[in-house]
């Protein structure tokens, strides 16, 4: 059966853009060979960041998915084998004081999804369970604050039926696993994403909110009737093994011993579930590029943008200082036809003896 592959994304700015800067890139595949690497997106948040730092996160982010789409080479390098090389120069996006960096990379290839993270984000695997859903967390609550960039890589599969979300820390404040777990359970994804934009939005709060819903579905799935989709637990189950399996690390190759707490605490998890599981069973890329300042990625078009903008500017200087003059001389042939008008009146009328005094004005000047 063929799967499908649903992305959404959402994004909301929030009022301070010095406290939250939230960056949210999504790359589309559209060649064979890129459709081959599958998708490249990223989720980051800078608290009290510098402009200069932001610029370096996103010039990294960029660097990234060129290596990752690159065609030139003749192998083409894993995620894991680009982080590595990311970390060994990237020190210098963590050295800025009284920042916060929260940053999550990952590409999805068919149904394996891969993350790599540093701070605070927030990952989370939904999965039916019974007549609902249940839900995991897949990158630990704890901050990942090492002096690497990116110590922490996450490799698994996702199954029919399931759905990974990947947001900034500050989402589940407002969105707990719980009211995400009904919302999943009665819209789609699309109506989901829209709903969690919509409330995010009317919070007009501080923070800036970036993410996106993944999910996998097949051709004959229907709309959502308020019941999970149907699914074996059993699948959920090994998708959730095989992920904690393939941690991986990128400061050796790519981390030590900083996974071990959520690798034993979904261990646990997994034992129940698979008790559960056995009575049940007897050209170019598209890009989408969110950023609270400019909300487009730095390319020749967004040149062309900037450069029209000044245009405009330019040319509205201009017509003020075009407006200004005309102001100014209008008033000056007004107030002389004034000045004629009312001593031509004075020397007809002699009003108030006022041919005398008019006359008596035009001798002095």
């Amino acid at each position: 059966m063929d799967h499908i592959l649903e992305l959404q994304e959402f994004f909301v700015e929030g009022k301070d853009h010095k406290k939250s800067h939230v960056l949210l890139h999504i790359a589309e595949p559209v060649s064979a060979t890129e459709k081959e690497r599958g998708f490249f997106f990223v989720v980051a948040e800078i608290n009290n960041g510098y402009a200069e730092q932001i610029e370096a996160l996103q010039q990294i982010i960029d660097d990234i998915e060129s290596a990752y789409y690159d065609e030139v080479k003749d192998e083409t390098p894993s995620l894991e084998e680009i982080l590595q090389d990311i970390n060994r120069r990237a020190h210098h996006v963590l050295k800025y004081e009284d920042t916060e960096i929260s940053c999550v990379v990952g590409v999805i290839r068919d149904q394996t999804i891969s993350l790599a993270y540093h701070g605070k984000p927030h990952a989370l695997l939904f999965y039916p369970s019974k007549d609902t859903f249940a839900s995991v967390l897949i990158i630990e609550e704890e901050a990942n604050t090492t002096s690497q960039l990116f110590s922490e890589l996450i490799e698994g599969n996702i199954n029919p039926g399931d759905y990974v979300m990947v947001t900034s820390p500050h989402l589940l404040r407002f969105f707990s696993a719980d009211r995400m777990r009904k919302l999943l359970g009665t819209r789609r994804v699309e109506e989901t994403a829209s709903h969690i934009q919509k409330v995010l939005h009317d919070l007009r709060n501080e923070y800036s909110f970036g993410g996106l819903i993944i999910h996998v579905t097949d051709k004959n799935d229907k709309p959502k009737t308020g019941k999970a989709p149907k699914s074996a637990d059993k699948g959920s189950a090994e998708s959730l093994e095989h992920l904690m399996a393939s941690a991986k690390s990128t400061e050796d190759t790519l981390s030590p011993p900083l996974f071990a707490p959520i690798s034993a605490k979904l261990k646990q998890f997994l034992a129940k579930k698979k008790s559960s599981a056995a009575r049940n069973t007897t050209s170019k890329r598209t890009h989408k590029h969110y950023n609270v300042e400019t909300n487009h990625r730095r390319k020749p078009e967004g040149q062309d943008e900037s450069l029209f903008g000044k245009f405009l500017i330019g040319l509205g200087h201009v017509l003020v200082f075009i407006g200004t003059a005309l102001t100014f001389i209008f008033k000056k042939i007004f107030g002389t036809f004034g000045y004629v008008f009312g001593a031509l009146f004075a020397l007809i009328t002699n009003r108030n003896n006022g041919r005398a005094k008019t006359l008596q004005s035009w001798r002095n000047s």
